[in-house]
Order: structure tokens, then sequence, then C-alpha cells
């Protein structure tokens, strides 16, 4: 299980966590997957108070990347098809859309997101 802490700073490192995490389980959907929780990293950051916890663990054959913010919203975020003429509003709608399963939990004090990845077939997962 890795966990790390981020902020704004820290995307990169985030990055790097979740391509070295995933590259021998799912070696064809790193870009995706790396892609994917990005996106929820930086709304950790804008809707969460400017930081988040990273947590991955396996769970037989899945990675599940925990992404929770310091500060969340009392609603649950809506994950609803991007308005093609928004410069913003498609993190959560192509995290949905890139990892096997997405799940949002909202309490009163964090909004988590949690990205399920099934193993490549063909990896040494």
């Amino acid at each position: 299980m890795r966990h790390l802490d981020f902020g704004p700073d820290d995307l990169p490192l985030v990055r790097a966590t979740v391509r070295d995490t995933i590259a021998d389980f799912a070696p064809s959907r790193v870009t995706d997957i790396v892609l994917a929780v990005h996106e929820v990293a930086i709304n950790a950051i804008v809707h969460g108070g400017g930081r988040g916890h990273l947590r991955v663990e396996r769970a037989g054959d899945e990675l599940v990347f925990h992404v929770k913010d310091g500060n969340g919203s009392p609603t649950r975020p809506v994950v609803r098809p991007p308005d093609p003429d928004a410069p913003r509003g498609r993190g959560l709608w192509l995290a949905e859309h890139l990892a096997d399963l997405l799940h949002i939990d909202t309490t009163p004090g964090a909004t988590s997101v949690h990205l399920h990845v099934r193993a490549d077939p063909a990896s040494s997962a």
C-alpha cells in the first residue's frame, strides 16, 4: 500500500507514483490511469482546501486509487458529461471513463474518490 499527501506543487509526484504503481499491473493503461488520478487530484486541490491524500491498495485483481481531499463539499459531486463550450468540468467524467469503476464518498469533512483498475490479463500482477 502506498500513501502520499499532496498539494499543487506535488502533482508531478502524484503522476510518478501512479505510473510506478500501475506499470507492471496494467501496462496497457498507464497513460489513462495517470490522467484519471491526476484529474481527481486536481479536483481535491481546487475544491477541497488545497491539499489531498492519495492511497493505493491492492484488492484482489484490482488496484484502487483513493484520493481524499481535506475539506470536502457537503454535497456529493455529480459526474456528468462536460459542456463542450466550458473550459473546465471534465475531470470526474474523464476519470469515470478511464477507470473500471469510480465511486465517490462525501462526508462533512472530506470527499473521497475511489478509482478501481483491473489488472491486464497478460500482466505479471
